[in-house]
């Protein structure tokens, strides 16, 4: 990024007509001149600056995904409703919603603040919406992701532009060069840290040599910022509650703010400083992961894993029969196989399955781990059971450990595509659902199979990702593996057509 100087500016005389189409112009060469590796994504939080560049985009045929990061609370981030009318408004454009609960926040902070480099609460209250958008999009696998960074600085977005009544110019140099030394190095070190490349169009050479030129009265009056990128809205036939729409700074307007507060009185500090602080400078905590052996379990332990958090044990609760509230009955064999494959050891509980009494001998498994392995966490692949996640949130309350679940809220195919893209391996061992017959179990499933049970799902209307019972899973192998395991004998039985099982009996582990 290149600022001219101050005597390299000349300032502009065309009119506002001429000036937002010259812009309109820029902005799309600045895209159309960068390389860009697909697939494609925006983060969008639907105030004009994303929606100007999703316009643009749409405008140019490029095919994207929209992106809004924040932290869910009791009351919804005010942005939150503004990315959604927005996204509503234009077309062919899924927003996707990464968000963490304010009290799984405190997991994902040691990270960002690694990453980010700094403790500053402005560039961490940022950060945190940033970067959960980020995740989100690299679950997608999404290559570049354009945003509007520069928009403020160049056009008048912000406050400080109101305490100056002239020369707009001076302040948005002043304020570029700011951003070039620390926003852009901190957005760009968390892009790299999900592999993602982050750019903006406002930040491009020619925009700024040409919206550092133009009048003052293009930019901002005593009542409107950014004159020139709401009226290209306007030109692109958006309504007024688009292109006029004010907001609030990321940190407010993702609830990240009022998130960080409450986590930093919580934890007894007067300022964010000294809890930032705090936080680089403390170890990382000890989890035990709840394991079945399916997807869920194992795929949260990868998640878990990618955020630096330490897993040192497994804890696997051993239902007496196929019944439970709680549990999923795995095979003690293929359980022992995936512990060695992980090299993580394994604690087991056995259980009679009896509601509500079952929650005493999983207790029991995390006291055990509290004691043996000094937790002083959870990790659980809770996807959407309420009933599953409230009753171990209860348990990790009463015990003071902190309970962390991934996967909560993911939608299902999500997770199966996370699976098949990060070269996950395995089975059913378990169906009970129409559309699903003999032929799947034990089959390794694929994208092809992926693709069937869409089909299925939609003709059945079962759970895709079998969080109704239509079937259980078995990880046979996993970029966690140090080995796979390799099925040596089993047996089918079927008791219908749509319901059976597959009993392992024999299996072993083998190199990669």
């Amino acid at each position: 990024m290149v600022i001219p100087e101050k005597e390299e500016i000349i300032q502009n005389n065309e009119s506002l007509k001429d000036a937002v189409q010259q812009i309109r112009q820029k902005l799309k060469k600045a895209i159309i001149h960068k390389k860009i590796e697909e697939p494609v994504g925006v983060l969008f939080s639907g105030g004009v600056d994303s929606v100007l560049v999703s316009v643009i985009l749409k405008d140019l045929g490029i095919d994207f995904k929209a992106y809004f990061g924040y932290v869910k609370r009791k009351n919804e981030p005010k942005d939150l409703s503004s990315a959604r009318f927005s996204a509503n408004l234009l077309v062919d454009i899924n927003l996707h919603e990464g968000f963490v609960y304010d009290d799984e926040l405190e997991e994902v902070l040691p990270d960002i603040i690694k990453t980010t480099k700094t403790t500053d609460p402005v560039q961490i209250g940022v950060a945190v919406p940033l970067y959960i958008a980020l995740r989100e999009a690299k679950d997608d696998n999404i290559k570049t992701l354009f945003c509007g960074s520069g928009a403020d600085e160049l056009f008048c977005g912000y406050n400080k532009f109101n305490l100056i009544s002239k020369d707009y110019y001076k302040k948005s140099i002043e304020l570029l060069n700011k951003i070039k030394k620390r926003d852009l190095l901190r957005d760009k070190r968390l892009a790299k840290r999900f592999e993602v490349k982050l750019f903006s169009p406002f930040i491009n050479d020619e925009v700024i040599a040409y919206g550092l030129s133009l009048k003052d009265s293009f930019k901002k009056t005593t009542s409107r910022n950014k004159i020139i990128v709401r009226e290209l809205l306007k030109e692109y036939g958006l309504p007024k509650e688009v292109y006029d729409l004010k907001k609030k700074a990321a940190q407010y307007g993702s609830n990240s703010e009022k998130a960080l507060t409450k986590l930093m009185k919580a934890s007894g500090f007067k300022t964010k400083q000294e809890y930032f602080l705090h936080l680089k400078n403390k170890k990382p905590k000890r989890y035990g992961c709840l394991f079945s052996g399916g997807k869920d379990s194992n795929l949260a332990l990868f998640l878990s894993k990618k955020k630096d958090i330490d897993v040192c044990c497994l804890l696997s609760v051993l239902p007496k029969d196929d019944f439970s509230y709680m549990y999923q009955r795995p095979k003690k064999n293929i359980l022992e196989l995936q512990s060695e494959a992980l090299d993580i050891p394994i604690l087991y509980k056995k259980t009679n399955g009896v509601k509500e009494k079952e929650l005493k001998d999983l207790e029991i498994l995390i006291k055990k781990a509290i004691i043996n392995y000094r937790i002083e966490g959870i990790v659980t692949g809770a996807l959407f059971s309420n009933y599953q996640k409230k009753r171990i949130e209860t348990i990790c309350k009463k015990l003071n450990i902190t309970c962390f679940s991934p996967l909560w809220h993911m939608s299902q195919e999500k997770e199966m595509s996370i699976l098949l893209d990060n070269n996950f391996r395995f089975i059913f061992d378990k169906i009970a659902a129409y559309g699903l017959t003999k032929e799947w179990l034990g089959k390794t499933i694929t994208n092809q199979d992926f693709i069937k049970l869409k089909e299925i799902t939609k003709k059945y209307k079962i759970n895709i990702a079998g969080e109704g019972g239509e079937f259980e899973s078995v990880v046979l192998d996993s970029p966690l593996f140090n080995k796979k395991i390799n099925i040596i004998e089993k047996k089918i039985k079927m008791i219908n057509d749509n319901c059976g099982v597959l009993d392992i009996k024999k299996a072993t582990l083998v190199d990669k």
